[in-house]
């Protein structure tokens, strides 16, 4: 059974070195980098116009403290240490459900190949992102037993970036479509 997590892992990381190591940066990086570095105002209160007041404070302290882009591969780093942990957590919730090793596996490895999820490993400044998603799966695994925790950790999760904070959305019907069988 842990070999899967570790087959899975390893591909994981496999998939990602290619790009996170290198010195590079995506469209918005260079915006938030260029505009940390001018000090514009702007920068510094756009996510708070989105509601995510939480996910600006982190904005300012990743961003506002890089020196060059090269940087950039600290924040990429920890995005894919969020997507591993991301993806265990989605292969353990999927187990306790009864899915197949097959299924466990498949999507385990096929989560870090969506669109989505790519970009939150390549994208810098979306590193934050796939760490949400483990936040709104810890607030769906605590909920049973610890509802007022389990809601502020979905709050949190929300004031940094609402679509990733539903995540666990897609494990509540994983649950769903095996009991409804």
């Amino acid at each position: 059974k842990n070999l899967d997590f570790v087959g899975v892992l390893i591909f994981l990381t496999f998939f990602n070195s290619f790009l996170i190591f290198r010195k590079f940066a995506w469209a918005d990086d260079w915006a938030f980098i260029s505009g940390y570095r001018s000090e514009t105002v702007e920068v510094k209160v756009e996510h708070y116009s989105g509601y995510r007041p939480i996910l600006q404070k982190i904005l300012d302290l990743s961003f506002g403290n890089l020196s060059s882009y090269e940087h950039l591969i600290f924040l990429r780093l920890l995005s894919v240490m969020g997507m591993a942990v991301l993806t265990v957590l989605v292969m353990k919730s999927l187990e306790k459900y009864g899915y197949s090793r097959f299924v466990r596996v498949t999507l385990g490895c096929g989560l870090n190949l969506l669109p989505t999820f790519w970009i939150y490993t390549n994208w810098s400044s979306t590193f934050i992102y796939p760490w949400v998603c483990v936040i709104s799966i810890l607030s769906l695994n605590l909920f049973a037993k610890y509802k007022v925790i389990s809601f502020l950790l979905l709050v949190v999760a929300f004031m940094i970036y609402q679509p990733a904070a539903v995540f666990s959305v897609f494990l509540m019907f994983a649950n769903y479509l095996r009991v409804a069988r």
